[in-house]
């Protein structure tokens, strides 16, 4: 399931290294959860994606699911997830 809105920066700040996602033995901090969706918000810019363009995701349940989700929120764009 998506998550309904990005993660506040106020917990970043003030609770970095707080667990934000959880994924098998694999846990995400809050810090690295916003980390990653920015550098793929660098990478969409860089391409081309403009606010309101939908991006497709394809993916199971993974921690790489949620940065991408976040990264395309960040960037203006609509997240479509697709079912496999």
């Amino acid at each position: 399931m998506a998550p309904r809105q990005p993660l506040p920066r106020t917990d970043a700040r003030l609770f970095p290294d707080k667990v934000a996602l959880v994924h098998g033995p694999v846990r995400a901090t809050i810090q690295r959860s916003i980390i990653a969706p920015t550098t793929l918000l660098v990478t969409l810019i860089s391409a081309g994606v403009q606010k309101g363009d939908r991006i497709a995701i394809l993916m199971g349940k993974l921690r790489q699911y949620v940065v991408s989700y976040y990264g395309i929120m960040k960037a203006g764009a609509v997240a479509v997830p697709l079912k496999q």
